[in-house]
């Protein structure tokens, strides 16, 4: 199945956790949770240029991403994504991703009620957003596949 397929991208439109596994240059994986955005064919991850994942990936860029359907629904599948990352620094696409995420994570009706329900967590999120605001991991997908999740 290709990246582009309808049934692809509908399901990371409602999708809002990439978890990308990465491995080190030890030869251990590592699994980390991500926001993400798509964005010309590709996918986004804001991440810190000192984080583990964005130095796995500089030492060996072949990345699998696993995507489950969040905002509400119910799905007895979860959605693989093999690609290529690299760590990207370019301010203006960073603005474009940046701005999509906005769009998709802060700016929304249901977004806008859980910040107000987690006020008292918003010096964590300002830190937490600015330790990824150098760069952002950018993949490249290879191939998409949708995988049973056994017990549900």
């Amino acid at each position: 199945m290709k990246f582009d397929d309808a049934e692809v991208q509908q399901f990371l439109a409602g999708s809002m956790i990439a978890r990308i596994a990465t491995i080190s240059g030890r030869g251990t994986p590592q699994i980390m949770p991500l926001y993400f955005v798509c964005l010309h064919g590709k996918l986004y991850l804001n991440n810190a240029k000192t984080s583990p994942t964005v130095r796995n990936i500089q030492v060996r860029p072949s990345v699998v991403l696993l995507f489950e359907a969040d905002r509400g629904r119910r799905h007895d599948r979860c959605l693989r994504i093999r690609g290529v990352a690299t760590f990207r620094e370019d301010a203006t696409l960073m603005r474009s991703v940046s701005l999509r995420a906005a769009r998709k994570y802060y700016l929304s009706l249901s977004a806008l009620l859980s910040t107000v329900r987690n006020a008292r967590k918003l010096p964590a999120m300002r830190r937490y957003r600015a330790e990824r605001a150098s760069g952002m991991i950018e993949v490249v997908p290879e191939t998409a596949e949708f995988l049973p999740i056994p017990g549900r």
